[in-house]
């Protein structure tokens, strides 16, 4: 968490995958979900034994920056956390999502006089 503070005071751009994403967010004075099929009892698939073939699909938010990257308004990601994001860090909005609500990629909601910022709890398999 030191390392995201210092990168932000240095004004350094951050990055944050898997469980960077859910560093941030702490770091950032917000929360996590402790235990998804636990604390959420969602259908969702998260965590699978066979990691290395584990998907799930994601909304992207339309008016974020991740949208515009990507040009996407979904896709599918891989995945393989029972933790999430929870209550969102303020200063933050969320850029991507699951049909079950789970936060799978944040970012600034005002990114005026701030470092580039971005987190994902996975990362791209395939984007429409």
């Amino acid at each position: 968490m030191q390392l995201v503070d210092s990168a932000l005071a240095w004004g350094m751009p951050v990055l944050g995958i898997c469980r960077g994403h859910q560093m941030i967010n702490v770091a950032l004075g917000g929360s996590l979900v402790v235990d998804i099929p636990q604390d959420r009892g969602t259908a969702e698939i998260h965590q699978c034994e066979d990691y290395l073939h584990c998907f799930h699909t994601v909304r992207v938010a339309s008016n974020s920056l991740l949208a515009q990257i990507t040009g996407s308004r979904g896709g599918e990601v891989n995945t393989n956390h029972h933790q999430a994001v929870d209550v969102l860090a303020p200063g933050l909005k969320v850029s991507a999502y699951t049909s079950d609500g789970i936060i799978e990629a944040i970012e600034w909601a005002d990114t005026t006089g701030r470092p580039f910022l971005m987190a994902s709890s996975g990362t791209r398999s395939g984007w429409n």
